[in-house]
Formats: C-alpha cells, sequence, structure tokens
C-alpha cells in the first residue's frame, strides 16, 4: 500500500464526529481575564504564556458565594440553567477567562456559557500552560479541580469540586441542579473528565 493510499485508508477509518470536534473546538482556550478577549491579535498569539495565572482561593469563594443564587448574578443573567456559564464565573473571579469558540455563547459579561467549549478550553490550555494538569481520574480530584461528565463522547455538565469525590457521587459547587458543596450523585462521576489549575 503506497503513503497515499495509507493515509486514505487511516482518514476513512477515523470517526467523523473526532474531525467534526477538533475543527469546531480546537480554537478554544483558557487565558487570563485580561487577555480573553485577544485571542485574534498577533498581541496574544506572539507572546505566549507558560504558566496561567489563577487565583483558586477566589474562584471558591465566588461559588460558594453564588452557588445558591439564581438570579443577580454578575453579568445580570441566570445561572439556574446554565452549568458553564456558573463555572466561567467562577474561572473570571479567578482570574481566567476562555479565548475562542463561538461568539454567541457568551453572556453579557463575555463568559462562556456552553460547557463543550469549556471543556475544550481547559483540554487545550493543559497542552499549553505548565499548571493545566488534565488528571487521569476522579481518585485524583480534590477541592478546587474542576470537572465535566459526559454526555456520549462531549461534555456535557461543568462542576466545582469542593471536596474528594468517589465513583458515584462528589462534593461539588454547581448549577443546573443547584448545589453548594453537597453531593452530586450520579455514575457519571466516574467517566468525567479532570483538571486542575495550580
Amino acid at each position: 500500500m503506497s503513503t497515499e493510499e495509507a493515509k486514505t485508508s487511516a482518514q476513512i477509518e477515523q470517526p467523523w464526529f473526532l474531525d467534526a470536534l477538533v475543527d469546531r473546538l480546537g480554537g478554544i482556550l483558557l487565558a487570563p481575564i485580561d487577555r480573553a478577549f485577544q485571542v485574534e491579535t498577533t498581541e496574544f498569539k506572539s507572546k505566549p504564556l507558560a504558566t496561567l495565572p489563577y487565583n483558586g482561593a477566589a474562584a471558591l469563594a465566588y461559588a460558594s458565594s453564588y452557588c445558591s443564587k439564581k438570579t443577580n448574578t454578575p453579568c445580570g443573567q441566570h445561572f439556574d440553567s446554565d452549568c458553564a456559564h456558573f463555572m466561567s464565573h467562577c474561572l473570571a473571579a479567578g482570574g481566567v477567562g476562555v479565548t475562542g469558540g463561538d461568539p454567541a455563547a457568551r453572556c453579557s459579561a463575555g463568559l462562556c456559557i456552553r460547557a463543550e467549549e469549556l471543556a475544550a478550553a481547559f483540554y487545550n490550555a493543559s497542552k499549553q500552560f505548565s499548571n493545566v494538569l488534565q488528571l487521569n481520574g476522579y481518585e485524583q480530584g480534590v477541592r478546587g479541580d474542576y470537572g465535566f461528565l459526559r454526555r456520549l463522547i462531549e461534555k456535557s455538565h461543568a462542576f466545582l469540586l469542593a471536596g474528594t469525590p468517589n465513583a458515584t457521587a462528589g462534593p461539588v459547587y454547581a448549577h443546573t441542579a443547584p448545589h453548594c458543596g453537597d453531593l452530586m450523585d450520579t455514575i457519571r462521576i466516574y467517566f468525567g473528565a479532570y483538571y486542575r489549575i495550580s
């Protein structure tokens, strides 16, 4: 088989949805909040950072303060059915935003409101910043880590760990079904993706 035939064969065998995800989510990245809206500028691209500045205590304080609130959020919108929106505000309190993605999928403060995009930003950031780590599983999760539950292949729910999870439950800060450090009880914890910004 020639190189060209092998390349064509590999392209046919690769599931179509992987290409779609890479095309749609490959350019999304966590960034310092003051640079989060500069993703298209050459200044942002020409001055890459080795680490992502982040204040984890401020993010946790925000999560604790706003976890029970459905209204009067900083951007004036509701968290009640939007887990990614809540997590984006937690990240912003810690000094982190999201660059790239669908500009229509933002709240009035410019923060990400789509779990799939937020998960992609964490994944891509783990490849760029030395202090953004993708954990090997829920067993490594601790208070302050971010998690994403799966729905088939795509991430469908975002949360902030309030403590150490087990295979079927974990204490979290989250919205959609609001949690304020109490247990989120679901087997999907086991299959989740987890990240730490140290």
